[in-house]
């Protein structure tokens, strides 16, 4: 016979648990109250009987007397201790029923196995004894028979609580994936937002890029470039210049700084410059002419071969006048850098695209920091999507086993 099957959510199955729980723990299929009263009037007959075993008066020898009286105490003891010790239930709820059951089935065990070494001695001769132990064990029955449906019961609100929870822990993982889902749509929100401001600056770069004002100052950078290309070129001729006169120049700058040769102050820094940076020398004819007289006098140990030639190419430098015009020729170059400079540092294009730039590349940074974190986002959300799809195969599981297939969950 096929059955009706409901289709519940997770509100709909939440509330379908707890009144399935609600109903197990009140009610039952078994007769609990009937094994109850029967207990009770067991334990009431019980008090009664133990009551008359002690007033049972003995007959025999003295020393035998001495023992059977002794066991017959010991299982009054025993009985009275176990009917002190058990409490009946207030009412058939499954928590009190379970309760009453596990307890005094090990106070009765207790009892029994307390009283059964007495019970040998006293079991011939004193009948009430043996009453009491079919008493007892009158009542081991009837836990019994409270067993089974207990036990059944146990399960069944183990099952109902295992829904309730895996129910539960399907709501907190559901909630938790929509939390980071937002999180994940309020990332690609910043995101999209954050590309369209750095395509916007880069649209406006390019605006600006077609302006006349971008246009001078690309002419001004092309300008700066044509200089620095000639100016290195008067620095080589420069350089080509004083080569012929490093050895001089580094055997008279040896000999001043270890006082062989004295030097007036205006030489030395001239020297100094020559050998470091030409285009930056001072007063060069008057130095020239100095180390023209010096060599004729003093060769300060170079080859006298060599000294012809250095002399010879010093009377050209005086002669042609090319070392001075060079250097001015680079310093010109140097002043128009110096005025082409201050211009374009002024240039209004070249401070908004300076400006756009930075913020642009600020933004890229924060676009990449943005991108990291919205892929860890998505990580942990399809992790989570895939817990939450387990946690929904084991409450399909547990509700069709719970309800034989009667109702089915529909997971959100």
């Amino acid at each position: 016979m096929q059955h009706d099957v409901t289709i519940m959510d997770s509100r709909e199955l939440a509330e379908l648990l707890q009144h399935e729980v609600d109903d197990e723990i009140e009610k039952f299929d078994f007769d609990f109250e009937t094994i109850i009263k029967e207990i009770k009037d067991t334990l009431r007959v019980l008090s009664k009987k133990t009551d008359e075993l002690a007033q049972t008066r003995l007959e025999g020898s003295i020393r035998q007397n001495k023992i059977i009286e002794f066991n017959k105490n010991n299982i009054i003891k025993q009985v009275k201790t176990f009917i002190s010790n058990t409490k009946l239930p207030e009412s058939c709820s499954y928590d009190e029923l379970a309760e009453f059951q596990q307890k005094t089935k090990y106070s009765l065990h207790t009892c029994l196995e307390n009283s059964m070494k007495s019970y040998h001695y006293t079991k011939t001769v004193l009948p009430g004894s043996h009453e009491l132990i079919d008493l007892i064990k009158q009542i081991a029955g009837r836990l019994e028979e409270m067993h089974h449906p207990l036990v059944s019961k146990k399960e069944r609100l183990a099952q109902l609580t295992g829904a309730k929870q895996q129910l539960s822990q399907l709501g907190q993982k559901t909630a938790e994936l929509q939390k980071q889902e937002q999180t994940q749509q309020k990332l690609t929100e910043k995101l999209t937002f954050l590309q369209q401001d750095i395509n916007k600056s880069g649209d406006e770069i390019e605006k600006i890029k077609k302006t006349p004002q971008w246009e001078n100052y690309t002419k001004l950078v092309e300008e700066k470039a044509t200089l620095h290309k000639e100016q290195e070129q008067y620095l080589r001729g420069l350089n080509t210049q004083i080569a012929p006169l490093v050895k001089l120049l580094n055997r008279l700058e040896k000999q001043s700084k270890s006082q062989r040769h004295t030097l007036k102050n205006c030489h030395k820094q001239t020297l100094t410059q020559l050998l470091t940076a030409p285009e930056r020398a001072e007063d060069t004819t008057s130095f020239f002419i100095y180390l023209n007289e010096l060599l004729k006098r003093d060769t300060l140990g170079i080859n006298p071969q060599k000294i012809e030639k250095i002399t010879a190419h010093l009377k050209h430098i005086l002669q042609s006048n090319a070392f001075e015009e060079q250097q001015a020729k680079y310093k010109n170059i140097d002043n128009k850098l110096e005025i082409l400079e201050k211009t374009i540092k002024r240039s209004e294009v070249v401070r908004k695209i300076g400006d756009l730039n930075r913020a642009k590349n600020d933004k890229t940074t924060m676009l990449h920091t943005l991108k990291s974190e919205t892929d860890v986002c998505k990580r942990r959300a399809r992790q989570l999507l895939n817990e939450k799809k387990q946690l929904e195969e084991k409450v399909q599981q547990m509700t069709n086993i719970i309800f034989n297939g009667t109702v089915e969950f529909k997971g959100n």
